[in-house]
């Protein structure tokens, strides 16, 4: 949880012990520095053959630990990566000494296991599929965050290596322009909770929750990406986006808890 009690989402790579889920960070982080302050967490995994099986967590940190870090990292990279080393393979070598590496233990309090609904592989949900890999505009229906109605707009989404996300150029005024801040993404952060409106390849209205991406790294990650290259070519420098553009996940079905 941020300070101010909000959600932060972050993408991690994960292992377990049989008794605690296992991740990485640094001390130096937002999501570091929020375990730190508050050790209530929830996890979403998604189910690697098939993504519409999740797994549902809440739990605890019950240790942060810098002892053996780099190690525990190093693992998480073999596993998710096939590659040997983080720092050097994944990062450069010098980040290393930027950051306080710390691995997390997190201890399952609630845990849930569900499937989203989808008929199977059906030709509708293969449809989707190939909508959510091809299309570009759709509408969103929102709860507007003061009024609380209903708000329907037109909007891009991208598709970043399977992640769906809806971003735009930063609220700010740089060489390219004035912009002004999103109503869209105003109601999202008051209400996650939203409807996805494929309508150029197929008309379909998908549940789905946004989630608001807040770690630099990975927005550095998503805005540098081939798929988001019409976003850099708007600003001056990536930096200018990591900074200040609006980027939410997008998640299909409904989530338990809510």
């Amino acid at each position: 949880m941020m300070p101010d009690g909000t959600p932060q989402s972050s993408v991690v790579w994960a292992d377990f012990d049989g008794k605690h889920v296992i991740i990485c960070t640094t001390r130096e982080r937002q999501k570091g520095r929020n375990m730190q302050a508050n050790p209530k967490v929830a996890l979403l995994v998604m189910g690697p053959e098939d993504d519409l099986r999740w797994l549902a967590i809440r739990g605890l940190v019950v240790d942060i630990s810098e002892e053996n870090a780099e190690e525990t990292l190093d693992g998480l990279v073999r596993r998710y990566t096939g590659k040997a080393h983080y720092y050097g393979d994944i990062f450069p070598v010098e980040q290393r000494e930027k950051e306080t590496r710390v691995t997390v233990r997190i201890e399952p309090r609630e845990v849930e296991v569900g499937k989203l609904p989808a008929g199977g592989a059906s030709r509708n949900e293969a449809a989707i599929e190939q909508a959510l890999r091809t299309d570009r505009t759709i509408d969103i229906i929102t709860t507007g965050a003061k009024s609380g109605q209903p708000r329907r707009i037109e909007i891009w989404f991208t598709n970043v290596g399977g992640r769906i996300i809806i971003c735009g150029t930063p609220d700010a005024i740089g060489g390219k322009g004035p912009r002004k801040p999103r109503d869209w993404l105003a109601n999202l952060k008051a209400h996650p909770r939203f409807t996805f409106c494929l309508k150029e390849s197929l008309q379909a209205e998908l549940p789905a929750r946004a989630v608001v991406i807040e770690d630099p790294q990975d927005r550095r990650r998503l805005m540098s990406a081939p798929e988001t290259q019409w976003y850099r070519d708007q600003v001056d420098s990536l930096e200018d986006l990591v900074a200040g553009s609006p980027i939410v996940e997008v998640f299909f079905g409904d989530f338990p808890g809510e």
